[in-house]
């Protein structure tokens, strides 16, 4: 009889162990939840001031500025030709006038892929995913910075019409070796502005932006890769089709070439991107000279 209060009162403090360790998880949860929502960063300073993208070496991560007065090289929308920024539409986001920050096939085929190769390989980033990640986030690929950029975006788009968001991402985007903004590339890569861009210069640039220091070896080398050439067809194509450019605007696009071209383009019947790795590699021995041998203004 002596041994039953004995095993009531076990019972009673593994109980009391048990819930303890449930209020603690809960408590837990409850702050992280809580650190989480809060460590979100705002977007209403995008209502009143400008982002400026400061660069000071290549061994130097970026910093963000925010100015009350507008950049001397800030791009106006409102006089970007489609022409133009079309060719990042239709490379980056074709969705971008449909969705609300995020594309949910683009991210299934991510989230498919990146279990495939067991990393954070393929992002599946529309534009305002990439814009909150460079104003507002770390670079690090996790789950948690995933939250919070979707979180940023959705944030976004309830606050800012479309344009204003393709705008703002137009002029902080890297676009090469310490070339931030599409009116800085217009100058580095073709000494004009960004308004007088044409269509297969444009498709050039938003070739680059999956990796711009990598990609920009056809411009180091005045020459196009058979990738970067594909790519560019690819791009001035899906221009066509989504209403940007005419196909008379197209033809001629895809038999022109750029102004520092050595080599005439021959656009393929088929106009697919093929990848050259060994031919991509070849910036990643370029040494900072090398890449800055042609510095924007």
């Amino acid at each position: 009889m002596s041994k039953r209060p004995k095993k009531k009162k076990k019972l009673r403090i593994i109980r009391s162990l048990l819930l303890i360790a449930v209020y603690a998880a809960i408590i837990y949860a409850f702050v992280t939840i809580y650190n989480i929502l809060f460590s979100i960063p705002q977007v209403d300073v995008m209502k009143t001031k400008y982002p400026v993208v400061v660069f000071k070496d290549t061994k130097s991560p970026i910093e963000i500025t925010w100015s009350e007065d507008k950049p001397k090289t800030w791009l106006d929308i409102k006089k970007l030709p489609k022409r133009v920024y079309g060719a990042f539409i239709v490379s980056e986001d074709w969705e971008f006038f449909n969705h609300r920050g995020f594309d949910y096939l683009q991210i299934q085929e991510a989230i498919i892929e990146d279990l495939k190769t067991g990393s954070f390989k393929r992002g599946g980033s529309t534009i305002t995913q990439q814009l909150a990640k460079n104003l507002f986030l770390e670079s690090d690929k996790n789950l948690l910075r995933k939250y919070k950029e979707l979180v940023v975006a959705t944030e976004m788009e309830d606050n800012f019409e479309k344009m204003k968001i393709l705008e703002t991402y137009l002029n902080v985007v890297e676009m090469g070796p310490g070339i931030y903004g599409l009116s800085q590339a217009a100058n580095y890569y073709f000494k004009k502005t960004a308004y007088e861009m044409t269509a297969r210069e444009a498709a050039f640039v938003a070739m680059l932006l999956p990796s711009p220091k990598r990609y920009s070896v056809s411009f180091r080398k005045k020459e196009l890769t058979r990738y970067a050439r594909g790519t560019i067809h690819n791009i001035l194509r899906k221009m066509k089709a989504g209403g940007f450019i005419n196909e008379e605007a197209m033809n001629e696009a895809l038999e022109t070439s750029l102004s520092w071209e050595k080599i005439a383009p021959m656009a393929t019947s088929e106009g697919f991107a093929q990848e050259m790795p060994l031919e991509e590699n070849v910036e990643d021995n370029v040494s900072p000279t090398e890449v800055n041998e042609n510095p924007a203004n």
